[in-house]
């Protein structure tokens, strides 16, 4: 991201997709935001663009973040702000508010998705026989699973711990006192 633009190179052929495949994830977003993000990156790269089009920009996109709560528009509200509050009298700065709503969402993704994540990733290692890399991260995942109080990853984390002591003993007598032992 340079000066507000939100340009990204698609590397298709790095992706092993096609433009047809680039062109339906665009479908997943709205008319009005994608009509705002095209605004948006042709004001941030005309030479001739100046401040009152960038506020007069910004007024339609704050109107139309209160219509719809869309997190692209938010995006560009706060990117907008973030980059020409310092110009503007009317673009104001981020607020604090605004800042602990967006680390309250950073925290909030974090708490569901890196259990899940976790927890696959741990999955794929005992696949894999990396036990002891699994061992590790099976008990950050029932660490992390104690804070967050989410008994199904702590529940899962001893099921993959179960798992993984099956495929590290070296007798059968031991893989049946850990069946055993899983089942009580």
């Amino acid at each position: 991201m340079k000066n507000g633009q939100i340009h990204i190179n698609l590397e298709v052929n790095r992706l092993h997709a096609n433009w047809e495949d680039i062109e339906a994830i665009s479908l997943f977003t709205s008319e009005s935001e994608r009509i705002i993000h095209k605004k948006f990156n042709e004001l941030t790269t005309q030479k001739s663009s100046n401040l009152s089009d960038i506020e007069h920009f910004y007024l339609e996109v704050e109107n139309t973040y209160k219509q719809e709560k869309n997190n692209g528009i938010h995006k560009v509200l706060l990117l907008l702000k973030a980059v020409y509050s310092s110009y503007s009298n009317l673009i104001p700065a981020i607020s604090s508010d605004e800042m602990e709503s967006i680390f309250n969402r950073i925290y909030q993704f974090f708490q569901t998705y890196i259990p899940i994540c976790q927890s696959n990733i741990a999955d794929i290692l005992i696949d894999n026989k990396e036990f002891e890399t699994a061992t590790l991260l099976l008990f950050d995942l029932k660490e992390l699973s104690k804070h967050n109080n989410n008994f199904f990853y702590y529940f899962q984390a001893h099921f993959l711990n179960y798992r993984l002591l099956y495929l590290t003993v070296n007798s059968e007598k031991e893989e049946l006192e850990i069946l055993e032992c899983y089942e009580k």
